[in-house]
């Protein structure tokens, strides 16, 4: 294996990135390095041990998706387009008894499970492909190891220990930024629309995103229409909460009938507002200090604002949506991660444009954040063993468990 793995665009072919970003000078990201590939392996053999040797008590929703895969395994092609038909337009196959899993991770699992593959073999192989995949694609954007390191126990503890489907599609999300900073807009735009179809509750984050993305020339122009996005995305969150019809659909209700200790005033949800408080003035400032951003500074500029923009309802409904339970603490969940690996670009362009204060500011309360949650998600309030014997190994009973 190479010792060197070529991912930044300064190593990619000229004639595959906007001509912007190759005017600049602007230092880039690096290739993987030999300590890099070896961490990464090492990760992803821990992760396979890890998902091959659970039970029930590995995680309080391990149990459930093993016993789904059971069920999806008799199913055949034309029960799925069956169910997708019944569903449209949401992109949902029902696997009985009462379980809604999105097309794009149906489509994934099904296929490994009809070519013989055992249901825990699966849950490791992909979750296992998810972790080391984003490992690499964080590593990419810029993302320095200790923070990879707590953004891994967080995402991990959360989302492929316990909801395996919204880890695929943070790890499709953050492949979708890695491939807009190369200049691949429409390997980008597929990425994302491969996260919905992973996990629909993604959308939440990847249309204002991708809405912030079409938007960017008209965000440079001037500070007064930065500051109506921000007013716009915020008002729009409001308007989800105030939203009578929201759980009508049952996907949704299953979350919102579920309680959630983390939304409301807390330490971790006044952390997260006040990181993006400071991220919306280093927004409608624009780094400004020494004139508008072009090139690669002015390239990531538009990345970081869209990912901050996409950020913006999700503190809200982490903040005020105590009646629509775990959707607002979920949603959370996914726009925090995805801010910490955009993280590289706004130090980027901070560096470029004289206001490393404020960014740093920002950096500072994100980390303070993330550490909070990593406290929280496996000492204060333990979700999963995955990390056992390196963390203490908990008890965890299921509350619910479908029985085959």
């Amino acid at each position: 294996m190479s010792a060197s793995l070529p991912l930044s665009p300064a190593q990619s072919a000229p004639a595959r990135t906007p001509r912007a970003v190759r005017a600049s000078g602007t230092k880039r990201s690096r290739g993987l390095s030999a300590f890099d590939l070896v961490i990464i392996a090492s990760v992803g053999l821990w992760s396979w041990i890890a998902f091959v040797g659970g039970g029930d008590n590995f995680s309080y929703d391990y149990g459930n998706y093993i016993a789904y895969f059971e069920r999806m395994r008799d199913l055949g092609a034309d029960d799925l387009w069956a169910q997708l038909q019944a569903f449209f337009p949401y992109p949902y196959v029902l696997v009985p008894p009462a379980g809604f899993f999105e097309i794009g991770f149906v489509g994934v699992t099904w296929s490994l499970l009809i070519a013989g593959l055992g249901a825990e073999t699966v849950y490791a192989l992909v979750g296992t492909a998810s972790i080391v995949l984003r490992l690499v694609l964080l590593r990419a954007l810029g993302l320095g190891w200790m923070t990879v390191a707590l953004v891994t126990i967080y995402s991990v503890t959360l989302f492929e220990a316990n909801a395996i489907r919204l880890g695929c599609a943070l790890t499709a999300t953050v492949a979708a930024l890695w491939a807009w900073r190369r200049g691949r807009v429409l390997a980008g735009m597929l990425l994302l629309v491969l996260a919905a179809l992973m996990h629909l509750q993604t959308l939440a984050f990847t249309l204002p995103f991708a809405v912030a993305m079409v938007c960017a020339p008209l965000l440079r122009r001037h500070r007064a229409w930065r500051l109506a996005a921000v007013a716009i995305t915020m008002a729009g969150a409001l308007g989800v909460i105030l939203a009578p019809s929201l759980s009508d659909f049952g996907k949704l209700g299953e979350y919102a009938d579920i309680a959630a200790g983390s939304v409301g005033l807390n330490l971790a949800s006044v952390s997260g507002a006040l990181a993006l408080a400071l991220g919306s003035w280093v927004f409608v400032q624009r780094f400004g200090a020494r004139g508008p951003l072009s090139g690669a500074a002015g390239h990531d500029a538009d990345l970081w604002s869209a990912v901050h923009i996409a950020a913006l309802p999700a503190v809200v409904l982490v903040l005020l949506a105590v009646s629509l339970g775990a959707l607002g603490d979920r949603v959370w969940q996914f726009a925090f991660m995805a801010a910490i690996a955009a993280l590289p670009l706004g130090r980027a362009c901070a560096r470029t444009a004289g206001r490393r204060l404020p960014v740093m500011a920002y950096d500072l309360t994100l980390h303070m954040g993330l550490a909070i949650a990593v406290v929280n998600v496996t000492l204060r309030y333990p979700l999963s063993n995955f990390f056992a014997p390196l963390l203490p190994f908990v008890p965890i009973s299921p509350s619910t468990l479908i029985v085959l």
